[in-house]
This record gives structure tokens, sequence and C-alpha cells, in this order.
């Protein structure tokens, strides 16, 4: 009777094992993350994560690939996170298994660290049991041309006809345009002067963008019975070094001034010398191949001409130039 109960206990025990539910193995991940300035980088995240799960996570080689890419901009942080099923065949994406963004507004990025740490912790803590299974192989292509028949022998072969091989085109090196503006200065000529620039943009690959310029302007000014017309026409260069969606341009002009005016001074000549240093800013938004352009630039005159004209013994200053100014423009640069 003895031997039959410990046989009856043997075959329970061995039931009872054979039949309980086996326990679920967590799933590894391998992380591919970006980060910009100070956010969150790799390390941050895989030590935060394994922390909260209390187990090791991640590795070089893993069931699951997490890619995460952390931004911030205009005081709002961004990520965007994506958890797929490894997949070993060459150029393949696993399963998707799922995705994520995140915003939140803040002085830095740092303010998404205990959303990151919480949705990565929740989204890789996945059974290995239940994972999607990989996506089938692709069939290989099925040709849908019939066999061709063989010719019987003594049949003239025929040749098909030569087709011409098109060359493509060689990449243009540099690209063109053409610019044409009405601006308005301060400073550099009396107040509420107009005038226009005619000029041509090169843009050379690999280097800055190069504007040669033709720039006319007229400007007026009185005092009492003293009048001052103003004509200049001068010859710029130009580079736009930086372009970080505001275009920023420095170049130089040299030309002519002509002074003309019931009473201007006699003893100087009205021909003068006329030259300037400039800093501008650029906004051009895109129509298609040319560009609306509106400028704001800088000016720093080489000459600093005086205009007086004669009231009895008297001598009454008309307009001086200034040691800066400034120049607003609006035109179009069309390209070519």
């Amino acid at each position: 009777m003895d031997s039959r109960r410990d046989t009856r206990r043997i075959v329970w025990l061995v039931a009872l094992f054979w039949t309980a539910p086996a326990q679920a193995t967590p799933a590894t991940t391998r992380a591919v993350w970006q980060s910009a300035g100070a956010c969150m980088d790799a390390d941050e995240l895989q030590e935060g994560v394994e922390r909260r799960l209390g187990r090791r996570v991640f590795s070089a080689v893993a069931d699951l690939v997490l890619r995460g890419n952390v931004s911030f901009q205009d005081g709002k942080a961004h990520a965007e996170l994506e958890l797929r099923t490894a997949d070993t065949r060459l150029g393949r994406r696993g399963t998707l298994v799922g995705s994520r963004d995140l915003d939140m507004d803040g002085e830095d990025c740092r303010v998404l660290d205990e959303s990151l740490l919480l949705v990565t912790s929740i989204m890789i803590d996945v059974p290995r049991e239940e994972l999607p299974p990989p996506p089938p192989p692709e069939a290989p292509p099925v040709s849908a041309e019939k066999p061709r028949a063989v010719p019987p022998l003594g049949t003239p072969l025929r040749l098909p006809p030569r087709s011409e091989v098109k060359v493509p085109a060689p990449a243009r090196s540099w690209a063109y345009g053409v610019f044409l503006d009405g601006a308005s200065s301060v400073g550099a000529l009396p107040l509420g002067s107009v005038g226009a620039d005619l000029g041509l943009r090169l843009e050379p690959r690999g280097f800055w963008p190069i504007e040669f310029s033709g720039v006319y302007d007229h400007a007026f000014a009185s005092a009492d019975a003293g009048e001052l017309h103003i004509d200049s026409l001068m010859w710029g260069l130009g580079l736009c070094p930086f372009d970080f969606g505001l275009e920023l341009c420095v170049g130089q002009r040299v030309g002519a001034v002509w002074a003309r005016g019931a009473g201007l001074e006699n003893n100087r000549s009205r021909r003068r010398i006329r030259g300037e240093i400039t800093v501008g800013l650029r906004w051009s938004p895109s129509l298609g191949s040319h560009h609306l352009v509106l400028g704001l630039e800088g000016l720093v005159p080489l000459v600093q001409d005086r205009y007086l004209y004669q009231r009895g013994d008297e001598q009454v200053e008309l307009f001086q130039v200034a040691p800066v100014g400034a120049r607003l423009s609006l035109g179009f640069r069309l390209g070519l």
C-alpha cells in the first residue's frame, strides 16, 4: 500500500509541474537614439529605463529596435519614438510594434525627461512570446515575358536596331539670377530718398553667393529759400556668406554724387565721390524659381559731405551725411 501511495504522489507532482505555465521571457531592446544639444542622450535613457524596470533591458543584439529623436525649437521640446522587431535581413525593417510623439513647452528639452523614461519603459516592457512575427520574405519578381522561340538553323539573324544612349547633361556648377528692387535710404542721403538697384547674382557651387549691382538714388532737401537735389550712381560688389532663414550679406559700393539747387554753395565741386560699406539682412521667400526679396542694410559712408547754401553773409546747412545710415529695399530676384 505504501508503494502505491508514493507512486500516486510522484505522478501528481509530475503532472503539476508539467502543466504549469512557463514564465514569460522579457524581450531585449537595442536603442538607436538621436538627441540635439543638451537633450537626453542614449546612455541616460538606457540607465533610467533599466532603473525603472529593475532589470537589464538593452543589448547590442536584441529582439526589438527602439528608434528615438529628441529636439528643442522655439520653446517646445519634441520627441519621436518608434519600436520595431529586429530583422537581420539586409535592408529590411522589422514589424512595427508601436510609436509615440511627445511635445511639451519649457525652457529646454529636459522637460521631457520623465515622460521619455515612462513612455519608453512601457513600450519596451513586452514579453518575447507576444512579439509579432517577422514579415514574410519578399517573393522574387515574376517575369511577364514569354520565352522566345529558338529559330531553326539557317535562319538569318536579325539584330535589334541600335538605340542611341542619351547622356544626361552635366549638372550646372553655377547658378545665375538677376535682381531689381526699389529702395529708400536715411543717413547717407536726405530723408525721403528714392532709388533702384539692378544687379547680377552668381551662386558658384561650394562658395558663397556673389552679387554685382548698379545703384541709383535721388534725394531732395530744403531750408528757407535753399534747395538741394542729389543724384547718385554707384557700383557695388557683395558676398552673402550666411543663410539661416535670413540671408546675411556684406559689400562695398563706390560711385559719384551730383548736387544742384538754388543758393547752393559754389566754392566746392558739385560732383563728388561717394562710397559706403554695407551689412544687411534679407528675407527671400521662394516663388518657384524666383524670389521676392525684402532687405534692410546698415550703411557706413566713407565720405561725409556737408551741403550749404548762402543766405546773405550767412551759410545755412541743407544736409550733412551721417556717420551711419540705413537702406530699406523691396524687389524681385529672377533665376536664370
